[in-house]
């Protein structure tokens, strides 16, 4: 499967969305067939641990893309 992350119509990616709607399910597929990397994880992890998920925030830290603490 390959997914590309797209912007919605308010701006969010399809992974935002899922995490925002505690979709934890969705959040793995997502994250599985991730091909942008730390530029979406980061702002997810924003979300996840705004929401004090540390279940979503341990599937974004997984895997060999590391969210870039620098990333803007």
């Amino acid at each position: 499967i390959t997914i590309e992350f797209i912007l919605l119509k308010d701006g969010f990616t399809p992974l935002a969305v899922s995490l925002q709607q505690g979709h934890d399910k969705v959040v793995a597929i997502l994250l599985e067939n991730d091909s942008k990397g730390s530029k979406v994880r980061l702002p997810a992890l924003h979300i996840a641990a705004k929401k004090n998920d540390t279940k979503a925030a341990a599937l974004l830290l997984q895997g060999e893309s590391q969210p870039d603490l620098n990333y803007k």
